[in-house]
């Protein structure tokens, strides 16, 4: 079976009752133009919603995701400060030819992190850089502290509440490291970087980009081999 687009499911919701097979009386919220309020990456479409009630995103994949109810019931290991906890609903809406999975969760007001670096930076806001950082560091601790990772973790996956804190909103590609993993992440990989040098990483899903780059930033000890840093061993201890 083809595998559908972020486009072929936009062009296709209707928000009709009788696209959803047990969520009813979905409300989907409406920009002035007439156009619903949405966000879309390469792999999912997220509407904001009304709904019995309540403020919620609707998550729509473009492909099967089979592992998505054991992924949202592992959410309870991680810092709820942080998470914001999705519920699953396998083969739930129909689009074009076929029932995709959803999860629906409660809607995060606020801007992407990247958004708000940028502003910071834009307004020479020293201040409110400074209050970026100190909570990321928060929300970082709270990670390392737990077995679990984010896969995807990355600006655009993180949300800044009016009140400062942040939250996860992505949780995909929640990953979890097993010490006795049958294949490792990376293998033999061999990488000096000059100074004043510029390189892009590029790959396809799941290869190990986010990997690299938490090995590189200190968030994450090889399991062999050193990264070094004006020749100094950041793990050596």
């Amino acid at each position: 079976m083809k595998r559908l687009t972020t486009n072929t499911i936009i062009e296709s919701l209707h928000f009709d009752d009788r696209m959803f097979r047990t969520l009813k009386g979905i409300e989907p919220l409406r920009k002035s133009d007439g156009r619903f309020r949405l966000t879309s990456g390469r792999h999912s479409v997220v509407f904001e919603a009304l709904w019995e009630g309540g403020h919620y995103g609707i998550k729509c994949y473009t492909w099967p995701q089979p592992l998505l109810a054991e992924v949202c019931d592992t959410l309870s290991l991680l810092p709820q400060e942080f998470i914001i906890r999705p519920t699953p609903y396998a083969q739930e809406l129909w689009v074009g030819d076929r029932y995709v999975d959803v999860v629906l969760y409660p809607w995060v007001e606020g801007h992407s992190l990247d958004r708000e670096i940028r502003r910071a930076i834009h307004n020479r806001d020293r201040e409110a850089f400074g209050q970026l950082l100190e909570e990321f560091c928060r929300l970082a601790l709270a990670i390392l502290s737990s077995e679990w990772r984010h896969g995807d973790l990355k600006c655009e996956n993180i949300i800044v509440r009016p009140d400062g804190t942040m939250a996860l909103i992505d949780i995909r590609q929640l990953t979890f490291s097993y010490p006795a993993a049958a294949a490792p992440t990376l293998h033999g990989v061999d990488l000096q970087v000059e100074a004043g040098e510029f390189l892009a990483l590029c790959g396809v899903s799941g290869s190990g980009k986010s990997t690299l780059l938490h090995l590189l930033s200190g968030l994450d000890k090889p399991t062999h081999g050193t990264v070094t840093y004006r020749d100094k061993d950041l793990y050596l201890s």
